[in-house]
């Protein structure tokens, strides 16, 4: 199983520079490892209002972009994307 964060967050500040992948770049790392599940997840982060505006960028609609480049990059790893909270059971 792999957890996979997926926003691509980018800080304003330090010129849009980002820090954590994005979906492509998690499906790809998917091909690489080849799980037999992953999970999404960091698709929900937020810094708040001003924060969202002045500080970071981030793709919340990361998780079913994920989903999607998964199929084609690496079609035999099962997604599971999971609500904010919800527990999975392996």
């Amino acid at each position: 199983m792999a957890l996979l964060p997926v926003n691509g967050l980018r800080i304003r500040p330090a010129l849009n520079r980002q820090v954590v992948m994005d979906a492509i770049e998690a499906a790809d790392l998917a091909r690489v490892l080849r799980p037999r599940l992953a999970v999404p997840m960091h698709y929900a982060f937020s810094s708040g209002p001003l924060g969202d505006r002045l500080m970071t960028k981030g793709d919340r609609a990361g998780a079913e972009r994920f989903r999607a480049a998964a199929a084609d990059l690496a079609p035999e790893t099962k997604v599971q994307i999971l609500p904010t909270g919800q527990a999975l059971l392996v």
